[in-house]
């Protein structure tokens, strides 16, 4: 099949040599970096990779997009052209996102950060505020596949875990229940731990300000991977500082990157990583990404439905 592929992944030898392997008669490109030249967009058929959206207008013969990412939502309907599909690699980073959920939300109960402040003035003192998650109740909103491994572990140690989702389902056997969006309000007083893995739609843009934080717990604790837009950044500062919530835990802000003056920075029951969660820092993550890809190679040479289809309609 002479398809022309352009490859904006950064692959080593052994995975070119299994993507050509792969792809025999096709003509295969790599490039480095989502701007991929005019030429070359205008001849692809197949990318992989996450192209400028700015530039699809001329990929006149596109007619697959596998992304790198998750997340979908910088290729909203009308941006590919028409009868192109797009495919994410939802469920690749699942495994460490649900790592580090657990992780950001244990050391928030266990009060860490103070202690980390404390040892760089040099200063003996216990916080007494200590909590642990056997026994407490955190709800995973937004049940896909990171939200599903947070919940994984999180029962593992001993916590309750509930999942907040679009549509009604079945209840796997390490949930304590299974919730539509609709019943959040309801659900979020209960939670320890308010866990957040949504993708950006107009459903879920500011889906958390001032009047669910209002519904939290006055000790609960905010973490948040999915989105930054999720969340009301300045509804959430006021509810940081007047101890309307007890922690946050951000890997994705609104904006992104946070600028310096953020009074988040600064607020001592926060937590800030700049979206790295999910980052390919660690080889397992794009080895998932690169699986995806490749099942994915197969199944549009032999002509099959392709797996991990992003609805442009609902942007995952």
């Amino acid at each position: 099949m002479n398809k022309k592929i352009v490859v904006t992944f950064r692959l080593d030898e052994k995975q070119r040599a299994e993507l050509e392997q792969t792809a025999p008669g096709c003509r295969i490109c790599y490039t480095d970096g989502s701007r991929i030249p005019p030429d070359l967009m205008r001849q692809a058929n197949v990318i992989f990779g996450n192209p400028d959206p700015g530039l699809l207008a001329s990929a006149e013969h596109l007619e697959w997009i596998q992304l790198g990412s998750a997340g979908a939502d910088g290729y909203p309907a009308g941006t590919l052209p028409k009868g192109a599909v797009l495919t994410n690699a939802s469920g690749a980073y699942g495994p460490s996102i649900g790592e580090y959920m657990v992780c950001v939300a244990m050391s928030l109960m266990l009060d860490l950060p103070r202690y980390r402040d404390n040892q760089k003035e040099h200063r003996w003192k216990n916080s007494h505020k200590v909590r642990h998650i056997p026994g407490s109740v955190a709800l995973s909103v937004g049940f896909g596949g990171i939200g599903r491994e947070f919940a994984k572990r999180y029962h593992a140690l001993g916590g309750h875990v509930i999942g907040v989702k679009r549509t009604a389902g079945e209840k796997p056997d390490y949930l304590d229940g299974l919730h539509t969006t609709a019943e959040l309000d309801s659900l979020l007083p209960r939670a320890d731990v308010v866990a957040l893995s949504l993708p950006s739609t107009p459903e879920t843009r500011y889906l958390f300000g001032k009047e669910k934080f209002a519904r939290m717990k006055r000790d609960a604790i905010l973490v948040n991977v999915g989105r930054g837009t999720a969340v009301d950044t300045g509804d959430l500062c006021e509810a940081l500082r007047s101890g309307k919530i007890g922690g946050a835990a951000l890997d994705v802000t609104d904006p992104e990157p946070l600028p310096a003056d953020s009074p988040l920075w600064d607020l001592p029951n926060v937590i800030v990583t700049p979206h790295v969660s999910g980052g390919w820092d660690a080889p397992e993550n794009f080895g998932r990404v690169f699986r995806i890809s490749m099942e994915n190679l197969g199944r549009y040479l032999r002509g099959e439905p392709l797996t991990h289809r992003v609805s442009l309609r609902l942007g995952y």
